[in-house]
């Protein structure tokens, strides 16, 4: 048994810490907002405002993923090293997804401010 988790993929390095919850953020947010676009653009489909909803959904997907995961990233790379402690590499995927859905949830107005 300890074997197989010694084998197990780790992150030791800042910049590793960094770059991949920046990287799984920005790809998770691309992948939800992209499907907001599109659901938006087959609602609009007949007007040319579909095609920039679409465009615009995508790319502040990015840019709010890029923003968010570099801002976590930076805290989780921060504790991790505190520590001295190894990261594993679903980590950050785990933040990715958990950033998605406090963007969704704060999406919506009445729950958000009800939550708080």
């Amino acid at each position: 048994m300890a074997s197989a988790l010694a084998t197990e993929p780790v992150l030791w390095y800042q910049q590793d810490m960094l770059l991949f919850t920046l990287l799984w953020t920005v790809v998770v947010f691309f992948v939800v907002f992209t499907a907001v676009g599109l659901v938006a653009f087959a609602m609009f489909h007949r007007h040319r405002a579909g095609v920039f909803l679409l465009v615009g959904f995508s790319a502040w997907g990015v840019i709010t993923g890029a923003a968010s995961g570099a801002i976590v990233g930076a805290l989780l790379s921060s504790f991790y090293l505190t520590g001295p402690l190894s990261m594993p590499t679903w980590v950050p995927l785990a933040w990715a997804i958990m950033q998605v859905f406090v963007a969704i949830i704060f999406s919506y107005s009445e729950l958000a401010f009800s939550a708080l």
